[in-house]
């Protein structure tokens, strides 16, 4: 009765060091987590303000790169400076808050032929131009994601659209 009785107390522990050992690295692996810092930049249209459909690119890139594991903080979106001040403005930003990457997405906007400027629909985005910084070193990683496909003005659309950017400044982060 003796030996049993010690053979599953040791089981028992066995269990609790191989439990503990699993929460342990659950935990390391969250620790371990990558923290960017995101913001972004509406360039031209009608008004002064950042469009709706600028805000939705920047919702759905959050929830990208949070889907993906990352910690993701972001910046106010704002309208368009002068790109490099903007950009410094972020990374140092980022390094404030203890962000591995600052990442910067440009929404470039042509409302020239636009049926409504005020209203910024998919047709009126040209391109895309992302800049991902790694803080510790500097070094920056530019991509262009060109005019969307899909030309609807719906939320379905303008999200798929952002989560195609999100995929490819992930791929190089």
């Amino acid at each position: 009765m003796i030996g049993k009785n010690k053979q599953c107390t040791g089981c028992s522990m066995g269990k609790m060091v191989r439990t503990m050992g699993i929460v342990f690295l659950l935990c390391a692996g969250s620790a371990a987590a990558t923290e960017v810092a995101i913001q972004v930049v509406q360039h031209g249209g009608a008004s002064d303000s950042v469009n709706t459909a600028v805000f939705l690119i920047e919702d759905e890139l959050l929830n990208s790169f949070f889907s993906a594991g990352f910690i993701v903080t972001n910046m106010p979106a704002v309208v368009s400076g002068a790109d490099r001040v903007l950009n410094l403005k972020l990374v140092d930003e980022s390094a404030a808050v203890g962000a591995e990457y600052a990442v910067q997405i440009n929404v470039y906007i042509d409302v020239a032929q636009s049926r409504n400027p005020e209203t910024i629909s998919l047709a009126d985005i040209t391109q895309v131009v992302w800049v991902a910084t790694t803080i510790a070193s500097g070094t920056a990683v530019e991509g262009t994601t060109h005019k969307p496909s899909a030309l609807q003005n719906d939320e379905r659309s303008i999200r798929q659209y952002a989560s195609n950017v999100a995929r490819q400044i992930i791929n190089v982060l």
